[in-house]
């Protein structure tokens, strides 16, 4: 879009709704990005955002595969990051779907879910995913499908304490919750209520 190598359209304008004429769906993250007085409908600061966060996730995959194949030779760890980094499961679909908000769910979730999983402070652990889960119904209610499977498999199979299933319990609930608000406010919008977006004074 304007000539930038940056998110396709239909990625873009989920970062340009806001709550700005009432409450809708997928509208937070415009919302989040307005409070210090950002603009959320400009193309360059969306496309920035969706890179970092992009570059960000390859880190956090190179990282957790470096950890994973360490009893491996040094040749061998480092061929198989090589591989996995380049295939188009993984840096192809994050380019494919550059600008997604659900990479951002995604990796507030894995940073989330290794440093403060393994913590022993039950209440933090309760009410961080808590908000985690109300926040992230409201970014993108599809998120769901790939963060509430992903703590119940790590509570069942990785961290057998209390604090894992807190989390599981506790983001469960509250992401319910933001879903079925999303679910009892609905309207059907129109295309043309898509928000426009800008890269200095031209409109798209």
């Amino acid at each position: 879009m304007f000539g930038w190598f940056g998110p396709d359209g239909y990625w873009a304008t989920h970062w340009a709704r806001d709550y700005s004429s009432g409450f809708v769906r997928r509208g937070l993250l415009g919302t989040l990005i307005q409070l210090p007085g950002g603009d959320p409908s400009d193309y360059a600061v969306i496309a920035i955002f969706s890179w970092v966060i992009a570059l960000a996730l390859m880190v956090v995959i190179a990282d957790a595969l470096w950890r994973l194949t360490r009893p491996l030779a040094r040749w061998q760890a480092a061929t198989i990051l090589v591989i996995v980094l380049l295939s188009p499961v993984t840096s192809g679909m994050l380019i494919e779907t550059l600008g997604d908000p659900i990479q951002l769910i995604v990796l507030v979730y894995v940073l989330l879910a290794r440093h403060l999983l393994a913590g022993r402070r039950i209440g933090v652990i309760t009410a961080v995913f808590a908000a985690f889960g109300l926040t992230m119904s409201l970014i993108h209610e599809a998120a769901v499908f790939f963060v509430l499977p992903a703590l119940f498999i790590q509570a069942l199979m990785l961290r057998k304490g209390r604090g894992a299933w807190m989390a599981f319990a506790a983001c469960f609930i509250s992401s319910a919750g933001g879903v079925a608000v999303l679910l009892l406010t609905n309207e059907a919008e129109p295309i043309t209520s898509n928000p426009a977006l800008h890269l200095g004074d031209v409109t798209y």
